[in-house]
């Protein structure tokens, strides 16, 4: 009889644990969004979109062709976030983060300098560890290796902020700023050395985030863990018990199906 009921425990309890439901997390969203530049009086210029024949993106006027990022958040904000690309041109480099600028001196940027940053795709690179030569899309096309940093963005879904964060060969972080020439995407730590270097018109932007979706991920809590461990323990030792006699078994099932309903009696082992 101690027999018959200790697997009878065991029975009600992997039941029990297989039938648990999957707990969302309260902090953990995946998010989907495009990015839009707005000027200083927060007027915007336009959406940001690949640009096929150049190496920073430049500005559509509608969401049409517009990049679509995909990012993670522990709450409603974060700092040194990746973002990762669905539909960008850059093919092979999944991180959208920033590359060193052909033309600049160096990999570091500072008031004062000219030096510039391409708004592109990159390898992974640890977060705050400064400029890498990681790979780039850029770099993959062109003779010239560039260096390039993935985790470089500070995001506020409540605001709706996107801001770049280069940090420099030293492991300083002088301000990034945005700007606009030509229709296109830079950051840099000056633009008004960069529009001295490069005479055309110059305007400064922010980058502002439009969301596209945010859906919790899906994560068993730790007393469901411990409890569906415990269930798949017991399907184990009910294997290695010996096989019932028929008037067992029916005893069993009948003892079973009244616990927890007769749809499950499938998930007894006759082994």
């Amino acid at each position: 009889m101690k027999r018959r009921f200790s697997s009878l425990r065991l029975c009600i309890v992997t039941l029990a644990a297989l039938a648990l439901p999957t707990v969302a997390s309260a902090t953990l969203i995946d998010y989907r969004a495009v990015i839009i530049a707005k000027d200083g009086a927060g007027t915007t210029l336009g959406y940001v979109a690949d640009d096929p024949n150049y190496w920073t993106p430049l500005l559509n006027a509608t969401i049409t062709s517009a990049l679509i990022v995909d990012f993670t958040l522990n709450g409603t904000s974060g700092t040194q976030i990746n973002l990762t690309t669905e539909n960008s041109l850059e093919m092979g480099f999944p991180y959208f983060g920033l590359v060193q600028g052909r033309d600049s001196t160096h990999s570091d940027i500072a008031p004062g300098s000219f030096n510039y940053l391409y708004l592109g795709n990159t390898n992974f690179t640890p977060p705050g560890s400064g400029p890498r030569l990681a790979g780039n899309y850029y770099s993959a096309n062109n003779s010239v290796r560039l260096t390039s940093e993935s985790a470089v963005w500070t995001i506020d879904v409540v605001a709706l902020t996107l801001v770049p964060l280069w940090v420099n060969s030293d492991l300083s972080t002088p301000p990034t700023q945005v700007f606009i020439q030509s229709n296109h995407v830079y950051g840099g730590g000056d633009a008004d050395a960069f529009h001295t270097r490069f005479p055309a018109p110059v305007t400064s932007a922010t980058l502002h985030l439009q969301i596209l979706s945010a859906v919790p991920q899906a994560v068993p809590e730790p007393a469901s863990l411990w409890t569906l461990t415990l269930g798949i323990l017991g399907l184990g030792v009910l294997r290695r018990r010996r096989r019932p006699t028929p008037a067992e078994f029916r005893r069993q099932s009948d003892l079973v199906s009244k616990a927890v309903g007769g749809d499950h009696l499938a998930l007894v082992s006759l082994r």
